[in-house]
């Protein structure tokens, strides 16, 4: 998909659990499953909720050593 069909500002969704790596290239991507992506073909349409905006700001120098993988398992039980 991010190879050969995704593009810029478009919406891309599939039934791939790797569908949202066409963000990216500043796609809003997604995977859905099976009996909605049909559906979707069908009618041309699909219904989705757009979650909540959450915004972190970290501070630099307040845990040394820390990488990127600390930070997600510190902020993930906040966000579930």
């Amino acid at each position: 998909m991010v190879e050969d069909l995704a593009l810029p500002g478009q919406i891309v969704i599939g039934t791939d659990s790797h569908t949202c790596m066409a963000g990216v290239l500043g796609c809003f991507a997604f995977g859905v499953g099976s009996t909605d992506m049909a559906n979707a073909w069908y009618t041309k349409d699909i219904r989705i909720r757009v979650p909540e905006t959450v915004r972190y700001v970290f501070k630099a120098g307040s845990a040394p050593m820390s990488l990127p993988k600390d930070v997600m398992l510190f902020i993930s039980p906040a966000i579930i």
